[in-house]
């Protein structure tokens, strides 16, 4: 299946093409989009333009990297501790 990116103006345009009436249908068959697409964008980022997008999304993908990066801590930590009863015993 090819995968597409849209910008985020582009986002922004179909979501406010939602908001004057088009339907999502439409705006599927227009953009060659899935309609299960249209439904997510537009439940993450009705009312919002494109740089209040760029904040969601950037914001989103801070919280996983501080996740990643807490994880990785978590292991980092626990092998030290494998490390160093290995070490004195």
């Amino acid at each position: 299946m090819n995968r597409r990116q849209f910008s985020l103006d582009q986002i922004a345009a179909v979501l406010k093409q939602l908001d004057v009436g088009r339907t999502i249908r439409e705006l599927s068959r227009e953009y060659g989009l899935c309609e299960q697409t249209i439904y997510l964008w537009r439940s993450r980022f009705r009312g919002m333009n494109s740089n209040e997008i760029r904040l969601s999304m950037l914001e989103q993908e801070n919280r996983c990297l501080k996740r990643l990066v807490s994880d990785l801590t978590y292991e980092r930590d626990t092998l030290k501790g494998v490390v160093r009863r290995t070490r004195s015993g």
